[in-house]
């Protein structure tokens, strides 16, 4: 975008940040993870709209440029196109709650995924039933940029606009009600000999996590919420032969 249209439009100031790490994900959760961030750079949010999350990145498949990934489904993991798109919109939505925007629509996982540590600071979305959507309440312009760092395996995207003088903070999570991870379940992965397994997930404990976030303005606080995520026990998922008897149980 020129400088000239940044200006007329008032985007002057940066804003916010939002970063996450993808460090350790295979090779198709990172290619999912950067052709959705790149359809995520370099767009403009209106003053009074609302940010949709699943309308910005259109359709998922191999004609967009993503490819099969695991995603939860089911009580386990199949694969699916886009898997790992989840750290694109956890990624944009830090970086729009740090901008103090309201939220409209967000979910969590339903079980803690170590990616999107700290706990509860995400928004998982699964088109058309889950999306994320925030509304653009600055009165400005907005302006997101992404970018990523393939060799540390992190994301960012930046936020710009108008200076509003909000300053926005959030908390870390206070985390309660543990519960102990759920049994075991198995998805077929025809990689592995008969009779062995290849764990494909780690077991987590169910857990309830609450932000909170405080927006002030001229050292007076305007606004206060809290986000809630209510995170379900989680069992190992250990990928084993089609043939094995496992996957029937």
């Amino acid at each position: 975008r020129s400088v000239k249209l940044l200006a007329k439009r008032g985007v002057l100031w940066h804003v916010a940040t939002g970063q996450s790490s993808y460090a350790g994900s295979p090779d198709f959760r990172e290619k999912n993870i950067l052709v959705g961030a790149s359809k995520l750079d370099n767009f403009f949010i209106a003053p009074g709209h609302e940010f949709n999350f699943n309308e910005e990145i259109g359709q998922i498949d191999a004609s967009t440029g993503f490819v099969k990934g695991f995603v939860i489904s089911g009580g386990t993991l199949s694969k699916e196109d886009g898997g790992g798109i989840c750290q694109v919109s956890t990624t944009v939505f830090r970086a729009l709650y740090q901008a103090g925007l309201p939220i409209t629509e967000r979910h969590e996982h339903s079980h803690r995924v170590k990616y999107y540590d700290p706990v509860g600071y995400e928004a998982t979305v699964y088109a058309p039933s889950k999306n994320l959507r925030m509304k653009n309440d600055t009165g400005q312009h907005l302006f997101i940029q992404a970018s990523w760092d393939t060799a540390r395996g992190t994301l960012r995207f930046d936020v710009f606009g108008a200076n509003t003088g909000r300053t926005v903070t959030v908390s870390r999570p206070v985390i309660t009600d543990f519960k102990a991870p759920a049994d075991p379940s198995y998805s077929p992965d025809d990689r592995v000999a008969r009779g062995s397994r290849r764990l494909l997930d780690q077991p987590m404990q169910g857990m309830t996590s609450v932000i909170k976030r405080t927006i002030k303005a001229g050292g007076k606080t305007v606004s206060s919420d809290t986000l809630k995520s209510v995170y379900k026990p989680w069992g190992a998922v250990y990928g084993v032969n089609p043939a094995d008897p496992r996957l029937k149980q």
